[in-house]
């Protein structure tokens, strides 16, 4: 009988933890975090790319205006969208009030995206496709581009949502072993199937979001991903597995799970140093 009593007792204070702490964190979750994150060393040479993943307009967490300042501050060679810009039950006309924001976008650097599951699930994708390609921002469908940034020869790389990096059609063969590729790639969760899939043409850096951080933050660790499951591997920052890494965005809005604790906002500035 006491062991029944201190299990309940246990549970029930469990339960009042986290409906302290959820609470409390969702007041720190507040604001945007631009993350700084290096690569490589020992060179001269270097981009710098900023990404923008998870905006979920019109349930993006921070203004439109604010995201813009933060890019032009860091004065980006490169910006990449990294998927599920607009959420799938986002309106005609809501999509009309973002073209501002891609135009601005488009206007800063060279910028290239890919497609998100919430991309994929809306009914006006030919429309948000059509937004990026009058604003001239590339949206790369299982493909991969090479060209030239300050003096360094790389290649950009996209894979559509739900897409495995390396498919038939892309030529990443074509790719000289000595262009570095950067590769843009909705889910973090898939990772590891992209490095496995790459075979000796793997990215040199990859760029992810979809996960919005594992949602509840301990110990800054992600809590709960869609796709990664509790406790999944890669939510936030930089990640390395042998010479390739990884670069997450916590991402810029909303997800259907309308809970964000000790988890800002969140936009990665990545230098890039070959």
């Amino acid at each position: 009988m006491k062991g029944k009593k201190l299990k309940y007792a246990v549970i029930v204070l469990v339960i009042c933890a986290l409906l302290l702490y959820i609470p409390v964190g969702m007041l720190a979750s507040k604001g945007l975090q631009t993350e700084k994150i290096d690569i490589g060393s020992g060179s001269a040479k270097s981009i710098r790319v900023a990404q923008v993943s998870d905006l979920q307009y019109p349930k993006n967490g921070v203004p439109l205006y604010e995201i813009i300042n933060s890019i032009r501050e860091a004065k980006p060679d490169l910006i990449f969208l990294t998927g599920d810009i607009v959420d799938s039950a986002v309106a005609a006309g809501d999509l009309d009030t973002l073209e501002p924001f891609i135009a601005e976008l488009s206007g800063i650097c060279p910028a290239y995206a890919v497609t998100g599951n919430h991309e994929l699930d809306y009914k006006g994708l030919r429309k948000f496709k059509a937004l990026l390609k009058e604003n001239n921002i590339a949206l790369l469908e299982n493909e991969v581009v090479q060209t030239e940034v300050k003096g360094v020869k790389i290649a950009v790389a996209g894979v559509e949502d739900n897409n495995i990096y390396a498919c038939a059609d892309m030529h990443i063969s074509d790719i000289t072993p000595d262009t570095p590729i950067l590769l843009l790639a909705h889910r973090n969760s898939d990772w590891d199937k992209h490095l496995e899939a790459a075979g000796g043409n793997k990215p040199y850096v990859t760029f992810s979001g979809h996960g919005h951080g594992g949602q509840i933050r301990v110990f800054g660790k992600g809590l709960l991903s869609r796709g990664g499951g509790l406790f999944p591997k890669y939510t936030s920052g930089l990640y390395k597995k042998g010479s390739s890494y990884l670069v997450v965005s916590r991402g810029l809005g909303e997800s259907d799970f309308p809970i964000r604790a000790y988890n800002k906002y969140h936009l990665p500035i990545v230098d890039i140093y070959f």
